[in-house]
Formats: structure tokens, sequence, C-alpha cells
């Protein structure tokens, strides 16, 4: 695209805003601060506590609950302008509607989808999660401008629960004018689900947002002795990929070890109740807390009381969390599952210890716990390799680099 062209980059989401999301609200506040018109497309309205007033072209897509006539009352003049306007696209799109729906009802039920993304004015369209790439896979093989995003459960966990979904996704894959991986571990994973190389595909690691990176308040940090309350924090959705029973079995097992310590799981999510049945079987109330979600203001608070940074993954790609707790200097302990390497240097930024084994984890916490000065230097270290790598600045770059390769397939 020439130089002098502002681009436009229409970003598609499920909730917006939502209470999981701080990594793509990072993103968005930063490209729109480099010069790129942001405009986002949810399907839903969340309700996030998150602060999005810096985001003022949000739009909401025409609801799917709607009776069949008054989604075909929304679809026919959408056609019809895209007809007018843009006949090569919709010729394409009738083709590729009529090649990959079984039947009318699937064929309007898709047209009705993307329709309302066929007539944005925008040089990229950016499907935030893999989930939303494999709900709109047709727009891809429409026009050839689509960016899709694998943040993590897209290709961990979710292609496992689904057929369809596996499938919808790989055909967003492999039509892409280019995929973002968040990291290697995730890269390699969309390769062996579309059955060989990807080279649309780049690594973008995601950055940590500017107020994390700001650093602690010196006069707030608090260097524990050895023998201390350890305060460890947690953040995210509450989901069993997370691992949190088996963290709850290696605090039990830290307590039992006469180890002090508390734990502040902050999020909210479909796992709280399995989590607070956790936390009343073995015998938690009084040191485990589900405090529920926060906005970034509230995150960034928890992490600066906390001493260890907590996440007993089974299941991720790099952690969004893990690098916030990192950036204001908190050692990690976590689970060497997915990605999670890329973004934790074992026995230098923290301990990586053997998804769902909770003893390795009660060591690992129980090491750190009685250390206060290897806290102190593996959290000063998490924090330069956050600066290193995960910073907005770099994560503008490989975004413009992007768009400028979508530029150049259209």
């Amino acid at each position: 695209m020439p130089a002098s062209h502002r681009a436009r980059l229409m970003v598609v989401v499920g909730a917006f805003p939502s209470l999981s999301e701080t990594f793509l609200y990072t993103m968005l506040k930063d490209l729109q601060c480099s010069g790129v018109q942001v405009l986002v497309r949810a399907r839903h309205r969340g309700t996030s506590p998150h602060q999005t007033a810096w985001c003022r072209n949000v739009r909401y897509l025409p609801s799917e609950e709607l009776a069949l006539p008054l989604r075909m009352a929304i679809l026919l003049p959408v056609a019809a302008w895209v007809m007018l306007r843009r006949p090569a696209t919709f010729v394409r799109a009738v083709r590729v509607l009529r090649r990959h729906t079984c039947g009318l009802r699937e064929l309007v039920d898709q047209a009705y989808l993307i329709a309302p993304l066929l007539v944005a004015s925008a040089d990229a369209v950016y499907f935030a999660m893999g989930n939303m790439a494999a709900k709109y896979a047709l727009y891809t093989m429409i026009r050839p401008n689509a960016i899709v995003a694998l943040i993590g459960s897209d290709a961990h966990t979710h292609p496992l629960l689904s057929d369809t979904y596996r499938e919808r996704l790989k055909l967003a894959l492999l039509n892409a004018a280019a995929v973002r991986c968040v990291c290697e571990d995730t890269k390699r994973r969309a390769e062996r689900l579309v059955g060989g190389s990807l080279p649309n595909a780049v690594v973008v690691p995601i950055a940590v947002d500017a107020a994390h990176l700001s650093g602690p308040d010196p006069s707030r940090v608090v260097r524990r002795p050895a023998q201390g309350e350890v305060r460890l924090v947690s953040t995210g959705r509450l989901h069993w990929c997370k691992g949190l029973e088996h963290g709850m079995m290696a605090l039990r097992e830290l307590l039992n070890r006469g180890v002090a310590c508390r734990w502040r799981i902050v999020g909210e999510g479909p796992y709280r109740a399995a989590l607070e049945c956790a936390v009343r079987d073995l015998g938690l109330g009084d040191v485990v807390s589900l405090v529920g979600a926060r906005d970034a203001a509230g995150i960034r608070e928890e992490l600066l009381s906390a001493d260890i940074m907590f996440h007993p993954t089974v299941a991720d790609a790099i952690s969004n969390s893990v690098l916030e707790g990192m950036a204001l200097g908190l050692p990690v302990v976590a689970g060497d599952a997915g990605g999670i390497r890329e973004g934790v240097r074992h026995g230098e930024t923290g301990l990586l210890i053997p998804p769902r084994d909770w003893r390795a984890m009660a060591d690992a916490l129980e090491v750190l716990a009685r250390n206060p000065d290897l806290r102190a230097r593996m959290g000063a270290a998490g924090r330069e390799a956050v600066l290193c790598r995960f910073t907005p600045r770099h994560q503008d770059k490989a975004i413009a680099a992007l768009l400028a390769m979508v530029g150049g397939t259209r």
C-alpha cells in the first residue's frame, strides 16, 4: 500500500469488551497510536470491566438469533450492494458459498454471516482468534485480505473438541493472506493441523501493556524474609487448561511442609464452580482466594502485591499473564506446556515443571518461597527479558510487516 495511505484494519472478535483479552487491547491501542485506523466488529457486547474508550469505531454485527425472515431482510440489501459495487467479489462469494455449503439454509446462514464483512472498506481483516477465523472461514476464500491470529487454545485445545471447528480452521489457515502465531509452538501446531508448511505464517509474540512495562514502584516492593508468608498470584480465565486444580494440590503439599503462603487467583470463567469445590475439598479456604475479574489497573495492583507468578497450565501458548508478571519483576513457576518456555527461561527467569506434576510444582514453589534473593534475581531477569522481546514497539513493527504482506497479496 502507498506510504501516504493510512492503513485501515478491521478486527473481528466474539465479544467486546472481553474479560481475558488485554493482549488484544494492547495491540489495538498501540496500532492506533502508530497511525493505523482500527475498526472493531464484534458479534456480542461484552461485560468486561476493561476501559475501552480509546476505541471509537466499534460496531456490533447483526444478531445470529434473528428469525429467518428478518435475516433475509438484512441480507438482501447488503448482497445487492456488494453485487453493484463489487461485482467480482459478489461472483466469487456465490461460487464459494455454493461449493462449501449444503442446502439453501446453510447457504443463507453463511451469506448472512459474512456479508457485513464484504461491505467494509478495510485493507485487512484481522480475525483476532482462531475461533473467529473458523467461524468466518469462507470469507478468507472470497477476499484476499484476511489475517488469522492464533493465540493458544485456538490451536492447542479447540481442534480436539470439534471436527467441524478443526476443518473450518484448516480452511481459514490455508486461505488467509497471513497467519499470526504468537509463538513457535503454535506455528508448529498449525502446520500439523494443515498437514504441511504454512508459508504465510509469521511468529509475532504478544506485547505487554505499557502500564506493566513502566515497572513496579520501588517503594511498594517488599522482599519478604524466607520465613514470612509468601504470596502467589495467577491471572487469566478460569478454564481447565490453566491447570489450577493441580496448582491447588501443590499448595496443599506446600502447606503440609510448613511453608506459609497465600494464593490469589484473578479472573472469571466457566471453571469457577469446579475450582470452588477443589478449594473446599482440599481445605484451602483460608489461603486460596478466587477474587474474580479485575480491570488492567486492578491486575497491576494484584501483581505488585505478590511474590511469585504461579501458572500451573497444562495447555497453553505463550502466556500474556505470565509476561505481565515478569514485566513487574515476579519470578515464575509455570507448567512446561506449549510455548511457555519461549517466554520463561528455566533457572533464569523462573522454574518450569511438567504439567500436572503437583509434587514438582510444590518443590519449585518451596525453593522460591525459602529464597527471597533467588526470587529477586529471577524477577529482575524476567523483567529484562520482557523489555527485550515483548514490548509494543516489537509488536507494532511485526504487525506493520503483516499488513504490508497482506497489501502485497491483494
